[in-house]
């Protein structure tokens, strides 16, 4: 397996730095480290000695943790250079900060990271702040009983097999739905539950890894992020509606609510 991680020594440069080599650890998968910046043609390169400070720290966390890291560096926009380096390397997983200087000018979502979440056709990972540890923690897994979600949910049960976690799935309902008029049935579900409680006892079902599934009313971005926070999360797990007409990928409204506003990593698996 081989995870590639776009780095730039901004200040989130750490916390992505910290979440790649912790994921690359657990998946016994190896690094790219891609720094793309400014042609040397540019009126405004990047200065050199930039990455020359930066990769010797970059290096010895990824050795610290018997990690094997290889740099790259490329004379591209970042958006393009990542991307492609994705479907050369046949990454997995790419990870990105939510911003960033230097070789990722002005990196934020909207701009570099969007374009990515957008155009890779692999899980990418957004690093907003550091979460709790990977290694025998838990995450949390948005869960909505559909197809997509399933994919996710396959990914987020690898992960936590790997890492000897166990994920906290959340199925987030509407609260305006407590206050209609409810048929007198014993059976009655919000929309979307009975298929999430099927998908989620099915995947218990093939596991070890400790699932425990919540029903909570609010709005689904607040809560993930509000129980990530509860149980110390090491990351969030979401799923993708497909692609769009143009082949970029259709993000759903929570996804990209979530890597705007989430306060740890949020990871985002396609459904291809």
């Amino acid at each position: 397996m081989v995870i590639l991680v776009g780095l730039d020594g901004s200040a989130h440069s750490a916390a992505t730095l910290t979440f790649t080599a912790d994921l690359a650890d657990v998946f016994g998968a190896d690094v790219v480290t891609v720094h793309c910046r400014e042609s040397r043609h540019s009126e405004t390169p990047t200065p050199v000695d930039e990455l020359d400070v930066s990769a010797p720290e970059w290096n010895r966390v990824f050795e610290e943790r018997g990690v094997k890291n290889r740099m790259v560096v490329m004379e591209n926009d970042p958006r393009h250079g990542l991307v492609d380096r994705v479907k050369s390397e046949e990454a997995e997983l790419v990870v990105i900060g939510s911003r960033g200087s230097g070789g990722f000018r002005g990196l934020k979502l909207g701009g570099t990271a969007d374009y990515v979440l957008h155009h890779a056709d692999c899980p990418v990972a957004i690093v907003s702040g550091p979460g709790g540890p990977v290694l025998g923690g838990t995450s949390v897994l948005g869960v909505d009983g559909s197809d997509a979600n399933r994919i996710a949910a396959d990914w987020a049960i690898r992960a936590a097999g790997n890492a000897n976690g166990r994920i906290e799935a959340v199925f987030v309902h509407d609260p305006m739905a407590d206050s209609y008029p409810r048929p007198m049935v014993s059976n009655w579900h919000y929309h979307g539950q009975e298929a999430t409680e099927r998908m989620v006892k099915d995947l218990a079902d093939s596991t070890d890894v400790e699932i425990r599934l919540r029903d909570i009313a609010g709005h689904v971005v607040t809560t993930l992020d509000a129980v990530a926070s509860s149980f110390d999360a090491a990351y969030v797990v979401v799923g993708t509606r497909g692609h769009g007409s143009a082949g970029g990928r259709l993000l759903g409204r929570a996804a990209t609510q979530l890597v705007h506003h989430a306060q740890r990593p949020v990871v985002v698996v396609p459904h291809l």
